[in-house]
């Protein structure tokens, strides 16, 4: 049902500090990830996955992004929902399936550098005869359609098939759309309901099999429990800026986070300073915190805001479009003894990761390997010139050579692996034949 989204460049690129808990969830493992370039956190409750005719399944999970809080709101809490596509007229922000947001440019998404994908606001009919007024078409035929609110009512493939998602009207309080129903490509349905009991509200899903799901939340401010189809439940506790500080999972182990502000960020940005795990039952750590540091040592105070060259701004990344090629921000996570130290360009791309191991004995690190990636219109001996971003390919997120440098005892490189893709001639939509055009609909 939905497309993995491209990170946006005011979102995780790359993450880091995975942590997979043991509750045991109906479509798998609850997920707490931090991203090692910005340090905003996510986390991730599967719901259900439902295969469908051809490629057009239902996948549900209830999602947290940090860095959607103060923007995306689906009338679960603010950076909390299932994942729906939808636009925001009044920001004219579009929000991809799964995760990512976007500034629309037309019948384009700012800073959505594929081609696999375009905005329509032409409007029509839906394959199931609703009136819809937004569409989100994508390359291999799927084709998302948005009422006028901006929500999702149905999705399509290029065989037919559709998946109708209906609304039951809008909270009274947060004036947002209730989601009823979603029945599948195969005539399955889940449904949602909702109900209150004071300032909280407990939003029930009920799968085809019967099973059921409850999400206890406060509407506006935070998501209390999440409790699966066996009745196990997982707690979140939030900080003070509704920020999430603790994860409380079935099996007893809990996750609980801390926090820093962002350099210079205004509005104030936090990101995760350190993860740990705990056992609830002995109130003691299973294992050494994670820790990111978003200004390690020789960073001077750059960051992904382009902090020291770049204005803030609320809707553009300034960074993205500074052109800087001499414009650099290192991050570091560290696990016990080993840290991980990126380097990121000012289009947000990793160019080089470093893996160090500490001597707490004499307090000094040493260099065990280091990757180094050069992306198109790079060189070995120019590897931070970038072509302007409206310039860029499509794939410009993808390195075209990796080399892995290994280091002795001594420091010096013991061996070094170099791996190359070649993309020759570059890809463009005039190499592609009449008949795989028809077969996508592209005419």
């Amino acid at each position: 049902m939905a497309h993995p989204p491209v990170s946006t460049a005011a979102s995780s690129i790359g993450t880091g500090g995975r942590v997979n808990s043991n509750a045991l969830n109906f479509k798998g493992s609850t997920s707490v990830e931090v991203s090692a370039r910005t340090g905003m956190a996510s986390l991730t409750f599967p719901i259900v996955a439902l295969p469908g005719k051809g490629n057009l399944g239902v996948n549900l999970n209830l999602t947290y992004q940090q860095y959607n809080a103060a923007g995306r709101y689906e009338g679960i809490a603010p950076g909390w929902g299932i994942g729906l596509a939808s636009y925001d007229a009044n920001s004219e922000t579009v929000y991809i399936s799964g995760g990512g947001a976007y500034q629309r440019a037309g019948e384009t998404l700012q800073y959505y550098n594929l081609k696999d994908l375009s905005f329509s606001s032409s409007g029509g009919q839906t394959p199931d005869n609703r009136s819809y007024t937004y569409a989100l078409s994508y390359l291999d035929g799927q084709t998302q359609y948005l009422d006028a609110n901006g929500n999702l009512i149905c999705i399509s493939d290029r065989y037919g098939n559709f998946v109708r998602i209906s609304y039951s009207g809008y909270n009274s309080v947060t004036n947002i759309a209730a989601i009823d129903q979603i029945v599948d490509s195969y005539g399955q349905t889940i449904s949602f309901a909702q109900t209150s009991d004071g300032n909280e509200t407990t939003l029930t899903v009920t799968l085809p099999s019967g099973h059921q799901i409850a999400i206890a939340y406060i509407a506006t401010t935070k998501v209390l429990t999440f409790e699966n189809p066996l009745g196990q439940v997982t707690s979140v506790i939030h900080n003070s800026d509704d920020t999430v500080s603790t994860i409380t999972y079935p099996t007893g182990l809990q996750t609980r986070l801390q926090y820093t502000d962002v350099l210079d960020s205004s509005p104030t940005l936090r990101a995760v300073s350190q993860l740990t795990q705990y056992d609830t039952r002995t109130n003691l750590p299973v294992m050494g915190p994670t820790t990111y540091d978003l200004n390690p040592e020789n960073n001077d105070g750059h960051n992904f805001l382009g902090n020291g060259i770049c204005p803030q701004s609320t809707s553009n990344d300034a960074l993205l479009e500074s052109n800087n090629n001499g414009y650099f921000y290192n991050t570091e996570v560290a696990q016990g003894r080993l840290i991980t130290r990126n380097t990121y360009n000012h289009l947000h791309l990793l160019v080089e990761q470093q893996k160090l191991a500490y001597d707490a004995k004499t307090q000094t690190r040493r260099l065990l390997r280091s990757y180094a990636l050069l992306y198109t219109g790079q060189s070995p001996e120019n590897p931070g010139i970038e072509p302007p971003f409206a310039e860029l390919p499509p794939n410009y997120q993808r390195p075209i050579e990796v080399t892995a440098s290994y280091f002795g005892p001594e420091q010096l490189t013991q061996r070094d692996v170099t791996v190359t893709m070649t993309f020759d001639p570059p890809w463009t939509p005039e190499r592609m034949s009449e008949e795989a055009k028809l077969e996508l609909n592209m005419f």
